[in-house]
This record gives structure tokens, C-alpha cells and sequence, in this order.
């Protein structure tokens, strides 16, 4: 298809989408509902669409909502939207019928974001615990028969036993139950040791554990299974700044930028900016403040290029008439300083400068009288040597 071809089936699809939204203001809800129905089979996994429809459909409860979503998946039956609708809003035995098979089918498939997707459930505890005894069921099951349950005719690949562990280790993870998690994540390394994601999970979990040195271990034995990753490598990177390792990170991060240029300037030029704000807080940690403003004044200085840089679109769109991009352009100047890298590099330059207005600065090493007390012993001492032969050189000089 042709842009213009695009352009106007993206007109037709807002607009239409609006004209749902007035028949339902308006009160004629069968109208609205047939425009939300007609959008959900053009773009079946538009969760919107479905929440919309079954709005204007007025079901008198629960069931009847649910009875709806199932209609619409019988339409697109591979459509995933109406089921995550479905697990959202149904409880006990429904909800546990329907999360049984659709955890059967993805960890049969293997799909990575499964925890993800289902991760909204969690805050249900009976959710939460339903989910968790199915697992532990199928790993008790894979183990002894290689079947997900005893009813099961077919036999499951081993890759379902190893999804499974996976899914428990992230599932207790999420609990910050680390033994039970880590016991589930051993057993899968040691099941398919070439495997990338067990690494991972095992990394996120001594994350959370607030052991940050083993996270980089484990991150790094990740990527080194896959050393043309460049997620891999910055996620890796990434927890190296977040245990202060800035050096083992700039050298990570140089495997995929420009050779010839050092890493850090490389990334700068290219407005790397979760590199930036990691930075800026790992030389906060190390109460490096010049270095960690340094970090923060370079994010705004992005912003303000990005702002900048949007001169050139505005005579572009008034030439071309590309009236939807221009209108989200100019709202995207409204908010572009909401954004979350500003956020996070302002907030750290707001903490450095009450910081440093409380404990200023006083002598060439950067310690003032108020920073004493954040010191070590021996810095202490070595700070008081140093002040005393600073003294003893000023007295010297005005006595000559």
C-alpha cells in the first residue's frame, strides 16, 4: 500500500473510532457497539476496542460481559485481547478453567513475555494463588509423567518442563521469595545450560534481592552466549553502572559503538539517555556530585535539542498538510519534559544541589567541613594531613 493509502487508513480508523465514542455519548448504544465491533474485527487484539464494545453492549453483570468477550473470540479465534479480557474480569472456577488452558498452550509455545502478560493478574491474591498451584501441578507432572496433567494424552517436549520452571522461579521472584526462586531457576540452567533466559530471570532475581554483584555475573554469562545481542549487552552494561562498575560498563557498551571513538562520547553523540541517567546515579552513589551534574545538565541538553530540532518540521507540515502528525507534535512539546529520562536526571540534579547547599564545598578535594562525617577514617585522616600542609605552606608565605 501507498503512504497516502496508509495516511487515510489511519483517518478512517480514528475516525471511526470517534463516531463510536458520540453514538455512545449520545445514548444510542447499539450503534456504538456495531462501530466498536466493526474496529475490533479490522484490529482483534486492540484491547480498547473490546472494553468499548462490551461498554455500549450495557451487560447487566459480569456474566453477561463475559459471555460477550466470548463471542468475539469465536470471530478471531486466535485473537489473545478477548481472553486476557476474559482472565482480567472472571474469578474462581471460570477464571481458573480459562487461565489452565491458555498456560498450557504458551508455555507449549515457549513465549517469552508470558510472566508479562499475566503479571497484571497478580495483584488478586486468589489470582496469584491459583496461577501458582497450576504451575506447580505441571512441574510435578512434567517430572514424573512429561504430561502438563495426568488426563493428558500427549506427551510434552522438555522444552514445556523448562518453560515451567522458569515461569515458578519468576513467580515466587515476584513475591521476593529468593530461595524458592532461585531453587526453580538452578534446576532450569542446569536442565538446557545454553539457554539465554534462565540467566537472565536469575540475574533480575538477585536484583531484587538487593545483591547486585551476583546480577552482573549472571547478566554477563547471558551475554556472553550471545555476544551479537545489543539488548543483552545493555542490560548488562545497565546493571554494571547500577553496581558502580563504570569502567567493566563503558567497556561493554563499546562492543557496539563507533570504533575509533571512545564509548561514552559515542553514546552521548547518539543521546544514549538511559546511559546518561545510570551514570548520573551511579557517580551520585560514589558522591562524585560534578560528575553525576555533569550526566544530568547533558540529558537536558538533549531535551533541548529535540525541542529545537522540531523547527524544521513545522513549515514541513504546513506544506505537506499532515495536520494529525502536526497536532501531535505540538502536544509532544507540551509534554516533552514529563518525560521519564528528564524526570529521573532532574530529580538527581534537584538531590545534588540541596545537597551540596547544605554541605557546600570548600577546598580543592571537594570535601567540606560538612562532608566529613560521610568520610572514612583513614580519608579523614588523610584529609586533616593535607589541610595541616596547606597551612603550614600559607603561614610560610606570609612570613617571606
Amino acid at each position: 500500500a501507498s503512504s497516502k493509502d496508509e495516511n487515510e487508513a489511519v483517518v478512517s480508523t480514528q475516525s471511526t473510532g470517534m463516531a463510536g465514542e458520540l453514538h455512545y455519548k449520545i445514548g444510542d448504544y447499539e450503534d456504538s457497539a456495531d462501530v466498536y465491533e466493526k474496529l475490533f474485527l479490522r484490529n482483534p487484539e486492540n484491547l480498547e476496542y473490546i472494553e468499548k464494545f462490551i461498554r455500549a453492549s450495557q451487560p447487566l453483570n459480569d456474566e453477561e460481559s463475559l459471555s460477550l468477550c466470548q463471542r468475539l473470540q469465536e470471530m478471531k479465534p486466535r485473537s489473545e485481547a478477548p481472553l486476557n479480557f476474559a482472565l482480567k474480569h472472571s474469578t474462581g472456577d471460570r477464571f481458573r478453567s480459562l487461565v489452565d488452558g491458555h498456560l498450557q498452550k504458551q508455555l507449549r509455545k515457549g513465549v517469552p513475555p508470558l510472566f508479562n502478560i499475566l503479571k497484571h493478574l497478580f495483584q488478586d491474591r486468589n489470582k496469584y494463588e491459583i496461577i501458582r498451584d497450576l504451575l506447580l501441578g505441571y512441574y510435578k507432572c512434567l517430572e514424573d509423567s512429561k504430561k502438563f496433567t495426568p488426563d493428558n494424552e500427549t506427551t510434552e517436549l522438555p522444552t514445556s518442563y523448562l518453560h515451567v520452571m522458569i515461569f515458578l522461579a519468576q513467580l515466587y521472584d515476584y513475591r521476593r521469595d529468593t530461595k524458592q526462586a532461585l531453587f526453580y531457576i538452578d534446576r532450569a540452567i542446569q536442565h538446557t545450560p545454553t539457554y539465554i533466559d534462565p540467566y537472565m530471570v536469575k540475574s533480575k532475581i538477585y536484583k531484587h534481592a538487593g545483591n547486585m554483584k551476583e546480577a552482573v555475573f549472571w547478566i554477563d554469562e547471558a551475554r556472553t552466549l550471545d555476544l551479537a545481542d545489543r539488548y543483552l549487552n545493555s542490560k548488562c552494561a545497565k546493571y554494571m553502572l547500577r553496581a558502580g562498575m563504570l569502567d567493566k560498563a563503558e567497556e561493554t557498551c563499546a562492543f557496539f559503538t563507533r570504533e575509533g571513538q571512545p564509548a561514552v562520547e559515542n553514546l552521548n553523540e547518539m543521546q544514549c539517555m538511559w546511559f546518561l541517567t545510570e551514570s548520573a546515579r551511579t557517580y551520585y552513589s560514589s558522591k562524585n556530585w560534578s560528575k553525576a551534574l555533569q550526566k544530568c545538565h547533558e540529558v537536558e541538553k538533549h531535551f533541548v535539542d529535540i525541542v529545537e530540532d522540531q523547527f524544521d518540521f513545522h513549515p514541513y507540515s504546513m506544506r505537506k498538510m499532515t495536520l494529525r502528525a502536526y497536532i501531535g507534535l505540538l502536544r509532544l512539546e507540551d509534554s516533552i519534559r514529563g518525560h521519564v529520562f528528564y524526570n529521573k536526571a532532574a530529580e538527581l540534579a534537584i538531590r545534588t544541589y540541596l545537597h551540596l547547599y547544605d554541605k557546600p564545598l570548600t577546598d580543592v578535594n571537594g570535601h567540606g567541613n560538612g562532608e566529613t562525617d560521610e568520610l572514612s577514617e583513614k580519608e579523614k585522616k588523610k584529609l586533616a594531613s593535607k589541610k595541616k600542609r596547606a597551612a603550614k605552606k600559607k603561614q610560610g608565605q606570609d612570613t617571606t
